[in-house]
């Protein structure tokens, strides 16, 4: 469901108009209306508002001021909008006997994001409840239409920084479904994207994968856009479910394919959190560790031990740095973070590192402590559960079977393949008996040019094709022929739409009548 067509061009129509004539106060009032639409579905428009607009009619609406101030900072979505324009506005909305709500919401989210950029999740964290709040009690809804997903994207965004995925989720997901209650407007695919990275940094990489078909890609190549940055979160999600699929190649592509812009925005330490992942799995991680080691020292703020961003990184390098045998300097690098109370993945590092020194016990006590405490804990990490697994093996408790089998289905359920590499070789087998290795399935899908010999006549199909079609007579959905190749939902589509341009079909059913099944 998208903003039609029509209705936009009427709108646009509208706005030229009011432009040509230089009637500002029905600008004004098509603005309060539709300012965060007309940014992502023609933004160019509104870039001709702010340079036609007079000086003196920007001073006299406040609210104006600051939208344009949110237009000329979109190129960058993780600068600061500048303080004084924040004063007059927040000033003006305050001198007001009764503000609107709108105003109010637009007040809080610029001192989140302010909050954000100094380090100070916790203040903002804090900001994010009254905005919560206010959005609960408040019965004045004009203009909720087109300010609430914008305002629900910087919510979520502060729960992504505070480790809080969950909230993360819930945040993304209500500005999605009231985005789309209303034009709907054109934020909500980029909101989806949000919902989608979310679920990623938790590990869930098959939610993930159902939010990205809601989301979109490549919508903007401008980077003076809203879109452009926002964008990133879905090919962000993309990237991270390719690596959760040990899916090298596919996950190399998507990286480099959408990189562009990414450091510029607020998601730019997941970026470095996804570089160090390939180069851990399919390098050395010399390069990501430096990366990582000066991201930390250049922006402390922004890398707090208490943030998410913090810990993610921290944990990445000290997973690169147990895997070349520095483990006290692995050590040092998590000493920052409170671990029961941190991410999985520095739970998931610090617990290794306990067992690299011989500590397997003190390992599952840590786990065990940092699963009561977990903000999340309806969501269990692949990877946590799989370090438990060595652990019980490592002191030979009979717990190993049941924790072996919680972590094959956890595997099997978020699509995080990339949990084995945390096995060792005997819980590695027994997590292999109960699932097929998804490097393996990775390994076949690269050797598809190994053709079967057909009959004469017979179209010549591949044995991953073989196996596609095999699977998609008892396997009706994408995501379904995904999970049981242990691929991602991209891959899995990018085989079909081969096949069926092979076979010349139109459809599933096409394609089994022509293939003979």
């Amino acid at each position: 469901m998208e903003w039609s067509r029509s209705g936009r061009d009427a709108l646009l129509g509208d706005l030229r108009s009011f432009l040509d004539h230089g009637q500002w106060d029905d600008i004004a009032i098509l603005l309060d209306d539709y300012f965060f639409a007309l940014s992502f579905a023609a933004p160019e428009a509104v870039f001709e508002v702010w340079e036609r607009a007079p000086r003196e009619w920007l001073q006299e609406h406040p609210r104006y001021l600051m939208a344009r101030e949110l237009t000329r900072k979109a190129w960058r979505s993780s600068a600061l909008t500048e303080y004084r324009i924040e004063r007059i506005f927040a000033d003006w909305v305050a001198s007001q006997e009764h503000p609107m709500a709108r105003d109010v919401l637009g007040v809080k989210t610029a001192e989140i994001r302010r909050l954000l950029v100094f380090g100070r999740v916790d203040d903002a964290l804090a900001s994010v409840a009254e905005v919560q709040e206010l959005i609960r009690t408040t019965h004045d809804h004009d203009g909720f239409d087109d300010v609430l997903g914008s305002v629900l994207m910087r919510v979520g965004l502060t729960f992504v920084a505070g480790g809080e995925l969950e909230r993360a989720v819930e945040a993304f997901s209500e500005g999605w479904r009231w985005s789309r209650s209303t034009l709907p407007h054109p934020i909500a695919p980029y909101l989806a994207g949000h919902c989608a990275l979310a679920h990623a940094l938790a590990g869930d990489f098959a939610h993930a994968e159902e939010w990205l078909t809601r989301s979109v890609e490549d919508a903007s190549d401008d980077p003076r856009t809203m879109a452009f940055h926002l964008q990133k979160a879905a090919a962000l999600s993309r990237t991270l479910i390719a690596v959760a699929g040990l899916d090298r190649a596919e996950a190399e592509a998507s990286l480099a394919a959408h990189a562009d812009g990414i450091d510029d925005g607020d998601l730019w330490w997941v970026e470095a959190h996804v570089r160090a992942r390939i180069d851990l799995y399919w390098g050395d991680g010399t390069r990501s560790a430096r990366l990582i080691e000066r991201a930390l020292a250049a922006y402390p703020s922004a890398t707090a031990p208490a943030s998410l961003p913090g810990m993610l990184l921290r944990a990445d390098l000290s997973d690169i740095l147990q895997h070349r045998g520095d483990l006290d300097r692995a050590g040092d690098v998590l000493e920052p973070v409170e671990i029961v109370d941190a991410h999985a993945s520095a739970v998931t590092a610090q617990a290794r590192l306990l067992m690299h020194r011989k500590r397997a016990g003190d390992a599952l006590s840590l786990l065990d402590k940092a699963s009561a405490r977990r903000r999340t804990p309806a969501v269990v990490p692949a990877r946590w559960l799989v370090i438990r697994a060595n652990a019980a093996h490592l002191l030979e408790r009979p717990s190993v079977v049941e924790v072996v089998r919680l972590a094959a289905d956890r595997i099997a359920y978020t699509g995080a393949h990339d949990a084995v590499h945390e096995a060792m070789p005997e819980v590695r087998a027994a997590i292999d008996e109960r699932m097929p290795s998804a490097e393996a399935a990775v390994a076949e899908a690269a050797a598809d040019d190994d053709a079967v010999a057909p009959p004469e006549g017979a179209i010549a199909l591949t044995r991953r094709e073989r196996q596609m079609l095999d699977l998609m007579r008892t396997h009706a959905s994408v995501r379904d022929l995904a999970g049981a190749l242990f691929i991602s939902a991209n891959t899995a589509k990018s085989h079909l739409r081969n096949l069926y341009r092979k076979l010349g079909a139109t459809g599933r059913e096409d394609a089994l009548r022509r293939a003979g099944y």
